[in-house]
């Protein structure tokens, strides 16, 4: 009998531990949901959140909590519902005023500037420069975008953003004559699939014009 698993370096995981965080009130359910409530939400969300916010889904912890098997069962469901949330899925401006063109919050502009570059949410470092204020400086974002692009995440958006724009998706459905291309084989068509990828990662490392 042969068993293949995922090896974790420690138990619980960390993607367990940065949800379900340490407390000296895991024994009472309803305080320590609210932590929870209160981490993970402005993490989903992109930005602070109210009270009543937080109260909202607690109450909705206190309703399924006892349909539950136990409180991470409760817990799992009420923090679902809030990733169906527009707050989560969309990229949300907060109350634009009609027929006026506003500047972005400082977590809006941390939100778009994380999906851009990472295809993902902003991490702890972008979120308290928000909280400050200092991400709209000129200097700030710029160090902050050169800080993002040396970190793997960005790989993200040679690999998204190439394949839109050059609309690569079409190499999917490419089917080559072998008798009049007999050299052609998947191996090359990886190849053509990887290489502007590779070009583009390697212009953004040199500080060049994506028009290159």
């Amino acid at each position: 009998l042969e068993v293949t698993a995922p090896h974790q370096e420690q138990w619980p995981p960390a993607s367990h531990t940065r949800i379900f965080i340490d407390s000296k009130n895991r024994e009472t359910e309803e305080v320590y949901a609210r932590e929870v409530l209160a981490s993970f939400l402005p993490r989903a969300w992109r930005r602070p959140v109210t009270d009543a916010e937080v109260d909202r889904h607690l109450t909705m912890f206190n309703k399924v909590r006892p349909e539950s098997v136990d409180f991470q069962e409760a817990m799992i469901e009420v923090l679902a519902t809030s990733l169906s949330s527009p707050k989560f899925l969309y990229l949300v401006q907060n109350d634009p005023a009609k027929n006026r063109v506003e500047d972005l919050s400082q977590y809006e502009l941390a939100t778009r500037l994380a999906m851009f570059l990472w295809s993902s949410t902003p991490d702890e470092a972008l979120l308290q420069l928000a909280a400050k204020g200092e991400l709209k400086s000129r200097k700030v974002l710029q160090r902050q975008t050169q800080r993002m692009l040396a970190d793997p995440r960005s790989e993200r958006l040679s690999k998204h953003f190439v394949q839109q724009w050059l609309g690569m998706q079409l190499l999917d459905y490419l089917e080559v004559d072998e008798e009049l291309y007999p050299k052609f084989d998947a191996e090359l068509k990886a190849a053509m699939a990887a290489e502007p990828i590779a070009f583009f990662r390697e212009v953004l490392r040199e500080n060049r014009s994506v028009l290159d």
